[in-house]
């Protein structure tokens, strides 16, 4: 349970409601401490693909795929198996941007593991780690919203306006902004028929709904 938290305060970085969703998941499941456990051995002993597939079929109530590849990741460090990499909107966005490939964010098994050895490949290619290819991904997509949590320290972009609430915002305020982010979430787990231009114009709207929600702080 130790790593689960752990691997949520590093994947919620600042955002004020990671306690709270990293709490119903452990609350809210009454198997959680056995299947992350298993997940974790699964994924130091047969590798991330496999430990992934493996959570598609025992999934735990509002664990996402983002943030389940994320406790993978960090329950990964130091295995010698395929790798398990951080899977979430940020990468999605830059994959289909930069390679035309929408990956699945729905516990499509085959897509990650697509993913996973794609990155291996790349990796390679660039003599890197393959840890490093997805942070590449994540980074160069988050630079390109200078206002988000993840933005660079040279970003001119102001984290309240960007749609981060502060460390005292009002319960209601958090909720809403719960909501939005599950909505996001599920927008990015729609089967792949959604445009460039429409995922852009979604973007854009949720961007505009955190800032007039936080603007009732």
């Amino acid at each position: 349970m130790e790593a689960f938290i752990a691997a949520m305060v590093w994947g919620y970085g600042r955002v004020g409601y990671g306690p709270f969703r990293t709490a119903r998941v452990l609350t809210e499941n009454k198997d959680a401490a056995p299947i992350l456990r298993e997940a974790a051995d699964r994924v130091r002993s047969d590798g991330g693909p496999e430990a992934f597939a493996w959570l598609a079929k025992n999934r735990l109530n509002w664990l996402g795929v983002a943030f389940a590849t994320k406790y993978l990741f960090f329950c990964s460090a130091g295995s010698s198996a395929t790798p398990a990499l951080v899977l979430d909107r940020l990468v999605q966005a830059w994959l289909r941007e930069h390679a035309g490939w929408r990956v699945r964010l729905d516990w499509h098994a085959a897509d990650y593991r697509e993913y996973v050895h794609t990155a291996i490949e790349w990796a390679f290619e660039l003599g890197c780690a393959p840890a490093d290819v997805e942070y590449l991904m994540f980074a160069d997509a988050a630079s390109r919203n200078p206002t988000g949590q993840w933005a660079g320290p040279n970003s001119t972009g102001d984290s309240a306006a960007g749609g981060q609430p502060p460390g005292d915002a009002r319960p209601d305020v958090m909720a809403v902004l719960d909501a939005l982010d599950e909505a996001a979430e599920a927008f990015a787990a729609l089967p792949a028929t959604a445009t460039p231009s429409d995922t852009a114009d979604f973007e854009r709207g949720l961007q505009q709904l955190r800032q007039i929600v936080l603007g009732h702080q």
